[in-house]
């Protein structure tokens, strides 16, 4: 592993996730070698939702979640092409498709809207994110141990207890919640 940019991106995702109140799944964060990565987060179904629904409220704080991410990623390293950067771009499509089903205009002013809040989050939350992508970055490969997307063999990962544990030292709070029944609608972020 040569690019420390991937372990931000993901430390960028948890860091906008414990802020905006979603639970860790017990296996917290993961990177390979390639540039895949994800944080294990409970996160919301990206069916549509009704106008003013807790749905809708917790999707629109999941697409600050997503842009987070990349936007932490651009922070440390200005070039921020990697294969999540795709993924998220996706799922924020997705789940403004999900807000947003028919006026493509709303769409973009809630995108640019969220991502400046995701940017004030990433500003205002660097120190947290700095630890969290360090800490990521200087462990050591080991096997990978649960199936998450990687196609390679060794990965670096930091568990939700010690994401729970960093993220005490700027008072965010966060929990693990492994007791939801993981479907599609409650697995990860990229």
């Amino acid at each position: 592993m040569s690019d420390a940019r991937y372990a931000y991106h993901e430390a960028g995702h948890a860091v906008a996730a414990a802020v905006l109140g979603f639970p860790f799944r017990s296996s917290g964060i993961h990177i390979d070698r390639d540039g895949i990565g994800t944080t294990l987060i409970v996160r919301p179904s990206r069916k549509c939702s009704s106008p003013f629904s807790d749905l809708q409220a917790s999707q629109t704080r999941m697409v600050i979640v997503l842009l987070a991410g990349l936007l932490a990623q651009k922070k440390f390293c200005t070039d921020s092409s990697n294969k999540s950067a795709s993924d998220d771009e996706e799922k924020i499509q997705q789940y403004l498709g999900a807000i947003y089903s028919t006026d493509e205009a709303a769409k973009l002013t809630a995108r640019n809207y969220l991502k400046q809040e995701a940017e004030r989050l990433v500003e205002g939350f660097w120190c947290a994110i700095t630890k969290l992508a360090e800490t990521l970055w200087t462990k050591e490969c080991t096997p990978v141990t649960k199936d998450w997307g990687t196609k390679l063999p060794v990965e670096k990962t930091v568990g939700a207890s010690v994401i729970v544990e960093i993220l005490k030292e700027w008072n965010i709070s966060s929990s693990v919640d492994d007791c939801t029944i993981e479907d599609e609608s409650t697995t990860v972020v990229d």
